[in-house]
């Protein structure tokens, strides 16, 4: 493995997620942003905490930090949505107009590095070291491999599941996870009642079973329980005991959690996580991170409507 390119996928995987932060989509601190990424060892993904990248950009000086870009920016309107680039130390931060990995667009060495090798990596800056405060924030997106039974194992079973996804992005977002604690929409999903619902890939946007965070919270399910039985019962029944047995092991847990994400996903691209919020999935970091902000933006749509009255579901025409 290059180090230089783990580097530059985490630098792109920090942009990423610290415009979510900036957004204003991740208020509870809980978000997290992934992205497919194997060693010669083991298939893994690096993850990056959200509000770890907000945290960072308060460090930065008034002078290219998230101050001046707020400053800067008119009001109501978001310094990344109005173009302007934080640099942590002279590294591109937060706000790039596209999705760095991708174009391979990185700063180069000049005096003798090897072509394409970002220019403050030498061979004592890899991952790990504390080589000055740009390496300190590449480390906040860290390398797991797919079966750790961890947070990182909710990332790590789409990975695994679905070799199309190279990025995920979990977060409670302000609508979607208002959404998400309605009993309706945990049982029903959000219908096609706008066109950019097909932005999810399915026809309608479905919740996983209101169980899942019961389930990770250490109740494994019965031995032979199918899936699909399993999330019956809890969306009979989403704070019984039936299916479930307490205690159970962390990876039977996390096992658990998984398919119930991977159930309500299907072959689209994002589903509801009932009292959470939005998970995404995209070929990228900026595809699933700028699927999460269309998304939530949609998600307000539909709050709103409700408000006002009966939602009208669009017909769904099929050749």
């Amino acid at each position: 493995m290059n180090p230089s390119s783990e580097n530059a996928a985490r630098l792109t995987l920090l942009q990423q997620a610290a415009s979510l932060a900036t957004d204003g989509l991740d208020p509870l601190g809980s978000a997290t942003v992934s992205m497919r990424w194997a060693r010669p060892a083991a298939d893994g993904l690096l993850l990056v905490p959200v509000s770890a990248c907000a945290a960072a950009q308060t460090c930065l000086p008034a002078t290219s930090g998230r101050e001046a870009g707020a400053a800067a920016a008119p009001r109501g309107v978001s310094a990344g949505q109005a173009g302007l680039d934080f640099a942590f130390n002279g590294i591109p931060f937060e706000g790039a107009s596209h999705d760095a990995l991708a174009d391979g667009e990185f700063p180069f060495a000049e005096d003798g590095a090897e072509a394409g090798d970002p220019a403050w990596l030498d061979e004592d800056q890899a991952p790990g070291s504390a080589r000055g405060p740009e390496c300190e924030a590449l480390e906040l997106a860290v390398w797991h491999p797919l079966d750790e039974a961890d947070v990182a194992g909710l990332h790590g079973g789409i990975y695994a599941h679905r070799p199309d996804a190279g990025a995920v992005a979990l977060v409670a977002s302000p609508f979607a996870a208002t959404l998400a604690c309605c009993r309706d929409v945990q049982l029903d999903g959000i219908p096609f009642f706008h066109p950019m619902v097909a932005l999810s890939g399915r026809p309608q946007i479905a919740c996983c079973p209101a169980g899942v965070y019961a389930v990770l919270a250490g109740s494994a399910p019965a031995a032979g329980t199918p899936a699909d039985e399993l999330a019956q019962a809890f969306a009979d029944d989403p704070f019984g005991e039936y299916g479930v047995e307490p205690a159970g092991s962390p990876a039977a847990c996390i096992a658990s959690a998984q398919q119930m994400i991977l159930q309500a996903l299907g072959g689209g691209n994002a589903c509801l996580v009932a009292h959470y919020g939005l998970l995404t999935v995209g070929p990228n970091p900026r595809a699933a991170v700028s699927l999460a902000r269309q998304l939530e933006a949609l998600c307000r749509i539909y709050w709103q409507a409700l408000q006002v009255g009966g939602v009208r579901v669009m017909p769904i025409r099929t050749r």
